[in-house]
């Protein structure tokens, strides 16, 4: 007899139950997405290959590229890239690395031509560059070589309203004006487009030497910034030459908002970056000129082949993050330099090995996850980075850690002899959707790993589950099935499970699981007794094996004593089948009492076997 303050000797007692044949299928994990470091994820336009940069990648489809610059995503994740040279925008559902839908070239995907081959129209593009998206999905393409920005309405790919052309058809910079001044309404190679949360427009008027910004529906801009207020002048830095200023331009080609409306311009021709105040024309931050509004030179005046942590050369485009960290594609230092929120010293660089004084084209060799060529940067709202990789004829995706968590937990309380489960829980807070990721947990030898659920894959003391590409899911769970040793002492450890992408294999997020082994518990006294030899469930066909079956079994105490933490130890698991996980019903069963173990088996074949097993409590 167990008595319920300690253990005393018992005899051996074996249970049988003879189990009828079923399966249970569990269900596929959820897939999740992966990471960022300063090597990416996921290429467009190679054919899924980080080694190559053929333009067109052997014709131009669906899947090719050639020169893209621009990029903007949606709220889902659909991305829109500026294909430059080969005159159109592609989009690209989330996840996929192939266009659904084409503007500029009539909805065919094997055409490049400027402007169709034919005149310019509402369903037209040559040389464009920028794109933005407004809070309802509706598109603003910068149309550079037609002198204009188009408004496609969402999921249209004819424009409906044109920015600094008199109609859809005319395309003369600045629309043929005396001497080629501009207006409030007259365009000349804009480049960047963006639009704040109320429907309001910036554009960067490249060629006039200014930024443009439009009410909500206006064509006619309101504010201009650059030219002091004047939307009839253009010269570079408002006449000064190569002398710049705060409030002059030289050139600019990107533009970005933060969440306050604080506007970012890129200021290419004067070799920095410059940060308005919502509202004001007149910038209070510069990045690239060591702080100095009055120098534009290349790399703070070392020259193109020189750049460090604070210096820029000819920067095309910016991204802002919700903390305010900044990213920019420094062009001719081959190069996008990410600054922390209020620092002009860059701490992280993309292209360049790490090595803030390098800058030659794909770092000075062959093409990699981590080269790249004239870079355009942008940002999703999970902070995933997206680089239009201008010269290697590719867009590259770098994730962000911070959009992916794993967690691990355990069941309890554990014991010597006893089984346990094992979850790890894949928390997906971005939105991430495009590269399969996996979780590696390696064990210590205080437990035998019995199984895992699908999606994973047990070899010796690891298990690696694996999901797939392609969704968005908040959460994914995984179960790894143990026994605890039986001689194993009452000891705590550290269990640790890794999330690496399926391309980089870095570490992603770890967790620590500290997991307590108990003594092992007192073998029931032999005249329990049991009252039930069936209670299968059959949920389906055994026709190839390999499926997980669900079985019960209900057990009297007849002890006298009550049963704390009941739980079964197999003795015999007939034909090579392989128990996978046990649980009882109740952590009490008091004399009398029934408690009812359920297990459940991977069936090796199709044959009724046998299960046999002792049961412990204290």
């Amino acid at each position: 007899m167990l008595n319920a303050k300690g253990p005393q000797p018992v005899s051996r007692s074996r249970r049988i139950a003879i189990i009828a044949l079923a399966t249970a299928l569990l269900p596929l994990s959820v897939p999740v997405g992966a990471q960022v470091p300063t090597t990416a994820s996921v290429v467009w336009g190679q054919g899924g290959s980080f080694t190559t940069n053929t333009v067109d990648n052997g014709g131009i489809s669906a899947t090719s590229l050639n020169h893209p610059a621009g990029i903007t995503l949606d709220s889902s994740g659909g991305l829109y890239v500026a294909d430059a040279n080969n005159n159109r925008v592609l989009y690209y559902a989330a996840g996929s690395t192939t266009a659904t839908l084409v503007y500029g070239q009539g909805g065919v995907f094997t055409t490049g031509n400027p402007n169709k081959g034919g005149s310019v129209s509402s369903v037209t593009l040559d040389d464009p560059t920028g794109v933005a998206l407004d809070a309802n999905g509706n598109l603003y393409v910068a149309d550079h070589t037609n002198n204009r920005v188009l408004y496609f309405p969402a999921g249209s790919t004819t424009a409906t309203r044109v920015y600094g052309q008199i109609n859809f058809t005319s395309s003369t910079a600045n629309k043929g004006g005396t001497g080629g001044n501009p207006t409030a309404s007259s365009l000349s190679s804009p480049a960047g487009v963006v639009v704040d949360t109320s429907g309001n427009l910036y554009v960067a008027d490249s060629s006039n030497n200014r930024v443009l910004y439009y009410s909500a529906g206006s064509t006619t801009a309101t504010r201009v910034y650059g030219q002091s207020g004047s939307f009839t002048t253009k010269t570079v830095n408002n006449g000064g030459g190569g002398s710049p200023g705060a409030a002059t331009l030289s050139r600019p080609i990107g533009v970005a908002l933060d969440g306050s409306g604080n506007l970012y311009v890129a200021d290419n021709g004067n070799n920095r970056v410059l940060y308005y105040a919502a509202g004001s024309t007149t910038a209070t931050q510069v990045w690239g000129q060591s702080g100095s509004f009055t120098s534009g030179t290349v790399n703070g005046g070392m020259g193109s082949g020189s750049p460090t942590a604070n210096t820029l050369n000819n920067p095309d485009s910016i991204a802002v993050d919700g903390n305010g960290d900044l990213y920019v594609g420094d062009e001719f230092n081959n190069r996008v330099v990410f600054y922390a929120a209020g620092s002009t010293t860059a701490t992280q660089v993309y292209g360049q090995g790490g090595s803030f004084t390098s800058s030659a084209g794909n770092d000075g060799g062959s093409v990699g996850t981590g080269t790249m060529i004239d870079p355009y940067v942008a940002l999703d709202g999970s902070g995933n980075l997206y680089i239009s990789d201008d010269g290697n004829a590719r867009l590259l995706e770098f994730y962000n850690p911070a959009a992916l968590s794993v967690s691990a937990t355990h069941s309890t309380p554990i014991y010597q002899g006893g089984p346990a489960s094992i979850t790890l829980t894949v928390v997906n807070t971005g939105g991430v959707t495009a590269a399969a990721a996996s979780v590696t947990d390696t064990l210590t030898a205080d437990f035998t790993i019995n199984s895992a659920s699908n999606g994973c894959s047990v070899s010796g003391q690891t298990v690696t589950c694996t999901v797939a590409a392609g969704s968005s899911a908040a959460s994914t769970s995984f179960t790894i099935y143990v026994t605890a040793s039986t001689s194993a002492s009452t000891s705590t450890f550290t269990n640790t499970a890794n999330l690496a992408d399926s391309v980089d294999t870095l570490s992603i997020s770890r967790a620590n699981d500290s997991i307590t082994i108990g003594a092992q518990l007192t073998k029931v006294d032999s005249s329990l007794t049991q009252l039930m030899l069936s209670g299968t469930t059959d949920n389906g066909t055994c026709a190839s094996g390999n499926r997980t079956l669900t079985t019960t079994d209900t057990i009297e105490n007849t002890s006298g004593s009550t049963i704390d933490n009941p739980y079964a130890e197999i003795a015999t698991l007939s034909q090579s089948n392989t128990l996978i996980s046990q649980s009882a019903n109740v952590t009490s069963v008091a004399p009398a009492g029934n408690v009812t173990f359920t297990f459940h088996i991977q069936l090796a074949n199709c044959a009724t076997f046998q299960l046999l097993f002792d049961v412990y409590g204290n």
